[in-house]
């Protein structure tokens, strides 16, 4: 009975150094953790491996003062606490780029680098404006100088609010949809970054408004009804002009359904306007046209005032 009891008092003394010892050992691998991470957090801020400065190439309309203050915003902090974001080891990279292109529509691509004086070196390739897009307005309200458009690229891309422009320095298009087929109600930021209509529709669309003057018309804005039918207006005073305006200014239309082929309604049209009794009206009385109408087949139905 003794011997039982002294083997047991043994084991106990036995697992109280095993304890003390692995107390020890999780004491000193916490203290060698906190050394290691205020070492590195040392390390981390030295100067010679901080983001000096930032360079930015390839802008034109984006201002540097833009650009820095989106990377500022990723830039400042720390990880962690004690790790610097402005490290050049481990600064965040890919955030810095989604977040530009996330805020900045103007840009379609954009490069990140160091160089060897530990720059952040920017390169971005900005959108061209091609056209205009100006939401939902009447044919009155498209001639207003004041018209709130925003800016949109050969792909109908739009990416930027345009300034107010006075005449037609820009091609503009009015709609009622954007490329997922929902309806809007107004203009404005939302749509930043939203396409007008699918890259080969718009293609087509752009390639009739092109060859229009071959017919001797002059188109100014497209309004895009739906997702099926497209209007083309155009200033017939271009043919016949006046000094006067006004009346006569954006009172023609072509109406086509969006879907058709270009092709066929290009080659209608221009079978249309030299054939008589339009080539003759048209020629001689074009302020008075209302509209052609290519959405039947291979039909063409026009009208004019006073008919």
């Amino acid at each position: 009975m003794r011997k039982h009891n002294i083997l047991k008092s043994r084991i106990k003394e036995v697992k109280k150094k095993r304890r003390r010892l692995y107390a020890k050992k999780i004491l000193i691998v916490f203290f060698s953790f906190l050394v290691l991470i205020g070492t590195l957090a040392y390390l981390s801020r030295l100067d010679r491996i901080q983001i000096k400065d930032i360079i930015l190439e390839g802008n034109n309309a984006i201002s540097k003062d833009e650009i820095n203050s989106l990377i500022d915003d990723k830039l400042s902090g720390n990880y962690f606490i004690f790790f610097p974001k402005k490290n050049i080891l481990i600064y965040p990279k890919d955030k810095i780029h989604d977040h530009i292109l996330d805020q900045i529509k103007r840009i379609s691509s954009l490069e990140i680098n160091l160089d060897s004086q530990k720059n952040l070196l920017i390169s971005v390739n900005e959108r061209k404006p091609e056209y205009l897009w100006c939401g939902i307005q009447s044919e009155e309200e498209i001639v207003n100088k004041d018209l709130e458009c925003y800016f949109m690229d050969r792909e109908s891309y739009i990416f930027s609010k345009a300034p107010f422009f006075s005449g037609s320095i820009y091609f503009r298009f009015l709609s009622n949809i954007i490329d997922d087929g929902s309806t809007l109600l107004t203009t404005g930021h939302e749509y930043l970054g939203t396409n007008l209509l699918d890259r080969e529709k718009f293609y087509n669309l752009v390639n009739l408004k092109d060859n229009l003057p071959e017919l001797g018309i002059n188109p100014k804005f497209a309004y895009l009804k739906d997702d099926q039918e497209t209007e083309i207006y155009f200033d017939n005073l271009t043919l016949n002009p006046s000094p006067e305006g006004g009346r006569g200014s954006f009172h023609s239309k072509i109406i086509f359904n969006t879907d058709d082929d270009i092709d066929l309604l290009y080659s209608n049209l221009a079978a249309a306007l030299t054939t008589d009794p339009l080539a003759t009206q048209f020629k001689n009385n074009p302020e008075n046209l209302l509209y052609i109408d290519l959405r039947y087949d291979n039909k063409v139905y026009y009208k004019f005032q006073n008919q």
